[in-house]
């Protein structure tokens, strides 16, 4: 257990205390399977940058940075990396109406 809690702290940058005095056993398995997301932006500009480096020297004759360097991430569905997959129009439509349903029903209920 003490590694994975250096590993949630060290690693993932989480509060110490909170790890170990007020995080639930529940939330062990969600924030292991996401650590990677700490560092995920950093590993997407090394990729970004070794991907230019090697293309300017006439290395890579491709035009796709994850084709020359793939990632774990990249293979998982959505553009944001998880695995669900994005919301559709109609979804986002059906959200914005709801949205606004709740908009009014807050502003209506503060009105003298």
């Amino acid at each position: 257990m003490a590694d994975v809690v250096g590993i949630l702290v060290f690693q993932g940058g989480l509060d110490p205390e909170y790890v170990l005095d007020r995080m639930g056993m529940f939330e062990l398995h969600v924030l292991v399977q996401n650590l990677y997301r700490a560092k995920q932006d950093d590993w997407e500009i090394a990729r970004q940058s070794i991907f230019t480096s090697a293309k300017v020297m006439g290395g890579v004759k491709g035009s796709n940075p994850k084709k020359f360097m793939p990632l774990p991430w990249d293979n998982l569905e959505g553009s944001t990396g998880n695995k669900d997959p994005l919301p559709t129009k109609e979804e986002i439509e059906r959200l914005k109406q709801k949205a606004k349903e709740y908009g009014t029903r807050f502003s209506n209920q503060h009105t003298a």
